[in-house]
């Protein structure tokens, strides 16, 4: 698995989700959990995570959608 984005909005989480799932890619997300704990302060943004192959399509396809990530590829 590897990190295509951190967010901290939960709605946001949802609709990368969301986007990712109508593409045919699944994305699983991390530490949701510990992000409802902190409410809407930007400390622990949860991290949502594909499938190593599947990486250059979930960019494409957030890009092709408009959603604004960084772009902080490794």
């Amino acid at each position: 698995m590897i990190e295509l984005v951190r967010v901290s909005n939960p709605l946001d989480v949802v609709y990368i989700q969301a986007i990712l799932r109508g593409a045919g890619i699944e994305a699983i997300v991390l530490d949701g959990h510990m992000s409802s704990l902190y409410g809407a302060v930007d400390v622990m943004p949860q991290r949502i995570m594909v499938i190593d192959e599947d990486i250059d399509a979930a960019r494409r396809v957030l890009d092709d959608a408009d959603v604004d990530y960084p772009k902080n590829k490794p």
